[in-house]
């Protein structure tokens, strides 16, 4: 499990958590991350964390990028990068994005 800033209801925190709980939704040593907030605003980055050298690596979207937003749900699955709704600080999004991507070319 990996946790990734989070927020006491004040504050916005940049730190990074690991747990190793056997299997996780990743590809290859990349774990998938979307969007967030930095006490600022919200984001529609994506970025992959290489769980081996635990590097950030940012990637182009290509197609229309989601809106920026939060607390969304992320699955990859069946080469493909679900993100399931979120919030923007004013809306509650409902909607699914898809981004294809090849597993090959994410390996080092």
């Amino acid at each position: 499990m990996v946790v990734i800033g989070g927020s006491d209801g004040k504050d916005s925190f940049d730190e990074l958590w690991t747990l190793d709980l056997g299997d996780s939704t990743q590809v290859g040593p990349y774990l998938f991350i979307f969007g967030g907030h930095d006490s600022t605003e919200y984001t529609s980055e994506l970025v992959l964390l290489n769980l081996v050298s635990l590097q950030y690596e940012a990637r182009t979207v290509y197609r229309k990028i989601p809106t920026p937003r939060g607390y969304l749900a992320a699955v990859v699955a069946d080469s493909r990068l679900f993100l399931i709704g979120g919030f923007n600080g004013s809306q509650s999004f409902d909607d699914v994005h898809v981004t294809a991507f090849v597993i090959e070319a994410l390996m080092p």
